[in-house]
């Protein structure tokens, strides 16, 4: 058996980050499947997928500094 020096990194379902970013679990699936957020299978044929927790911190990051750029909406009269 292999040493393991690096330390295991947590692993997040996809509905557990949808519900800290407060967006339908569609929302991350679309992320993982367009590039965005790197995801892992784990099981055979479609399996399931989990998120690793530094990954969910850039792409949260990511969607921050996104949102900073939006100019404000203002109301037309």
């Amino acid at each position: 058996m292999g040493n393991h020096t690096e330390e295991t990194e947590e692993l997040v379902l996809v509905g557990e980050f949808a519900k800290e970013l407060d967006v339908h679990p569609s929302t991350v699936y679309r992320a993982i499947s367009d590039g965005r957020l790197p995801a892992l299978r784990i099981g055979n044929g479609r399996g399931t997928l989990r998120l690793q927790r530094t990954d969910c911190d850039e792409y949260r990051k990511a969607c921050q500094q996104a949102a900073h750029r939006l100019e404000p909406l203002t109301h037309r009269p």
